[in-house]
């Protein structure tokens, strides 16, 4: 019966002390929402621990929800936001490690080469798609 109410009326059942509803969400939720977390980072252990950090914040924020938008749309731009800011924040860490943009360049080129070259069709795709600007990526994932 849990499983039939709308968004909106479990998030006022958590909202009014109910806590345990939320696992109703985190059930709707978690497979697309890691899908998008995994398509952006690339790394499944650290994809779950995102969506983990996700949940954790979409749940102490419940009270800001002002219902203006799906609840989807609200939790899926905190799990795309929250990729993004790891994604910077790896990419900075990975960015000090080389001494010169050349370098740069030629390790990223030559990694796509190998990759391209050492795949089937099914996995030259999903590196294709995930070669695209993150919101382009989004799109396709969310659609799909």
């Amino acid at each position: 019966m849990m499983n039939t109410l709308s968004d909106i009326e479990i998030i006022e059942l958590i909202k009014n002390g109910n806590e345990a509803n939320y696992a109703i969400i985190v059930d709707r939720y978690k497979d697309k929402a890691y899908t998008l977390v995994n398509g952006i980072i690339k790394n499944d252990m650290e994809s779950e621990e995102i969506l983990q950090d996700c949940f954790l914040k979409a749940f102490n924020s419940l009270n800001k929800f002002r219902n203006e938008s799906k609840f989807s749309t609200w939790f899926y731009r905190i799990v795309y936001n929250t990729s993004l800011t790891r994604i910077n924040n790896k990419k900075r860490r990975f960015e000090s490690n080389f001494k010169s943009f050349d370098e740069f360049e030629k390790t990223i080129i030559n990694n796509s080469v190998n990759d391209f070259r050492n795949s089937d069709l099914s996995k030259k795709l999903s590196l294709i798609i995930g070669k695209l600007p993150s919101k382009y990526y989004s799109v396709i994932i969310l659609h799909y």
